[in-house]
């Protein structure tokens, strides 16, 4: 009984020499709730039992601020939250490689940009199969290094082009 009261009274000195130096500025809960939440955001957290934050041991989630944050609605934050879930752009909690890295086949390849359009294709397959750039078969030869002389005319009138549009540049 005696030891539990002297604990009560050493939490509560320190609590109240604690609050004494804090003096007038006592944070409400939602300020100490939101002042977390950017620690977090910025990486200023210790975590496990090193004194580390968060910010130096994965220091590529973490990149300085250069621009001043921008309110987003919570709408469009949500939405990116989830384009981010569908994307695998999200980290892994243990490494902190994004989850489409370390797993990419969980998740679909990014488009590397816009494609061919099928017209486009097929001209460069007509032009391919007349120069002879096609290749034969497992060996990896085309047409053209097996046969030369059946393509030898498309070469030299597909060289001709390409030194006069060359030329006019």
């Amino acid at each position: 009984m005696k030891a539990s009261s002297h604990l009560t009274l050493a939490i509560f000195m320190t609590a109240l020499c604690a609050g004494a130096g804090a003096g007038a500025a006592e944070l409400t809960r939602a300020q100490v709730i939101a002042e977390f939440h950017a620690a977090r955001l910025h990486g200023d957290i210790q975590v496990g039992e090193s004194s580390l934050t968060l910010r130096e041991r994965f220091p590529q989630l973490y990149p300085a601020a250069t621009q001043p944050a921008v309110a987003l609605s919570r709408a469009r934050v949500k939405a990116e939250l989830e384009s981010a879930r569908r994307n695998g752009d999200l980290a892994h909690q243990i490494t902190g490689e994004r989850l489409n890295e370390r797993y990419p086949q969980l998740y679909l390849r990014q488009p590397q940009g816009l494609g061919k359009t099928r017209a486009q294709v097929q001209a460069e397959l007509a032009e391919a199969r007349r120069t002879g750039d096609l290749e034969v078969d497992e060996s990896g030869l085309t047409l053209y290094e097996r046969f030369p002389g059946r393509y030898a005319d498309a070469r030299a009138q597909q060289e001709a082009r390409s030194a006069a549009s060359s030329s006019s540049l």
